[in-house]
C-alpha cells in the first residue's frame, strides 16, 4: 500500500492572523474597560453621598494595563469610616448632588 501525505502551507500565516486578531480583541476590551470605568468613576463621583468631602475625595480609579483588563472604581481612605455608614445604614437619606456641589 502506497503512503500518501498530505502538505499544508501558510499555516505560518494563519498562526500571525491569529495573534494579530487576539492583540485587536485585547485592546478593544482594554478600551471598553476603560470607557465604561471612566463612566461608573463619572456617575459615582455624581451620586456619593456627601458631609464633609473626604468620601468623595478618596475615591481611586485603576485603569485596565496591558497586562489586566480590569478597572476598579473604590472609595476609602480617610473617608471609609463615613463610607461604611453610608452604605450600611439603610435609614438614611442619600439624595443625589451634582458633581462640585458644596456640604450640605
Amino acid at each position: 500500500m502506497a503512503k500518501s501525505s498530505i502538505r499544508i502551507e501558510g499555516l505560518d500565516d494563519v498562526r500571525r492572523l491569529i495573534d494579530e486578531g487576539e492583540r485587536k480583541v485585547i485592546q478593544a476590551a482594554k478600551v471598553a474597560v476603560y470607557e465604561v470605568t471612566n463612566d461608573v468613576a463619572r456617575k459615582s463621583g455624581e451620586l456619593v453621598p456627601f458631609d464633609s468631602g473626604a468620601l468623595r475625595g478618596s475615591r481611586a480609579i485603576k485603569l485596565p494595563t496591558t497586562r489586566n483588563l480590569v478597572g476598579e472604581v473604590t472609595y476609602g481612605g480617610p473617608g471609609a469610616p463615613y463610607a461604611v455608614v453610608q452604605h450600611e445604614n439603610l435609614e438614611l437619606f442619600h439624595p443625589a448632588k451634582p458633581l462640585g456641589a458644596g456640604p450640605v
